[in-house]
């Protein structure tokens, strides 16, 4: 049996999710419990991003400890995101637990593109 709902269109038809008090639930209801899921997963790959640039007192001893805090961040993150369904969300929560690396990368293609640029002669303290 199929149950009609009209918030995903006119006459889409979704299975109901069976309850154990015999209530029935549609897959949009269903969406719709998970909602903080998706705002936590939102928060925290935004914290993980951005926590080293808005506080970087919090990392002092240098890259490592931002490593093994961001990586499992990332991770939380990512299993909210799956619980929410929102794929958006996982491809962010993986750029949050892989940001350091990321900016690590961007930062050394910066710098190759500005050897290339310079001819191999970078640019003195005076120009930054």
């Amino acid at each position: 049996m199929f149950v009609i709902t009209f918030s995903q269109g006119i006459g889409s038809a979704t299975p109901p999710i069976e309850l154990p008090q015999g209530k029935r639930q549609s897959m949009s209801q269903q969406r719709t419990r998970f909602g903080w899921a998706a705002w936590l997963s939102i928060l925290l790959s935004l914290a993980a991003i951005a926590s080293p640039y808005l506080f970087p007192s919090l990392f002092p001893g240098g890259s490592l400890p931002y490593y093994t805090v961001t990586i499992p961040v990332g991770i939380v993150a990512g299993l909210l995101a799956y619980a929410a369904r929102n794929w958006w969300l996982a491809g962010l929560a993986a750029v949050a637990g892989l940001s350091p690396l990321l900016f690590f990368w961007v930062t050394m293609v910066l710098l190759q593109i500005a050897y290339v640029l310079t001819g191999g002669r970078f640019p003195g303290p005076e120009w930054l």
